[in-house]
């Protein structure tokens, strides 16, 4: 299995209940990227699930907390200065958003040839990674 960078939208799908169908396909993607120990994401990934999780979802301290655990059995890339100032160029190259690019720039830290989003348009290629949505 390739490696695969794990955007925030999957891990927010795979707890929020009001998608069910969403809800099996990223938990499933995780799992398989978690067995095959082929997934990665980074830290912004755990702040903004924290982030959705406690605002937007309104989940209690303590299961964000459960879901924090289970993500960092997966592989955890730092935001450096490099990483960041590669997102400040990737987002002018590929006129994306900072935050998306910072995701993008990460990828391509962790050697990821795949970024597992809903975000990106699913088969565009940036660099050296192919994104895929697991969702459709």
């Amino acid at each position: 299995m390739a490696r695969i960078f794990i955007d925030t939208n999957i891990f927010i799908y795979a707890v929020d209940d009001r998608d069910p169908v969403k809800q099996i396909k990223a938990a499933e993607c995780i799992r398989k990227c978690i067995a095959k120990a082929a997934g990665c994401l980074s830290t912004q990934v755990l702040q903004e699930f924290a982030s959705v999780s406690l605002l937007k979802l309104k989940r209690p301290e303590a299961e964000v907390l459960r879901g924090l655990d289970y993500l960092i059995s997966l592989e955890i890339i730092a935001i450096t200065p490099a990483i960041v100032r590669s997102g400040v160029k990737l987002a002018g190259q590929y006129q994306l958003h900072f935050y998306d690019a910072a995701i993008l720039a990460a990828a391509e830290q962790a050697d990821c040839e795949v970024l597992y989003s809903e975000d990106f348009q699913a088969g565009q290629t940036y660099g050296n990674v192919r994104v895929e949505n697991p969702l459709l």
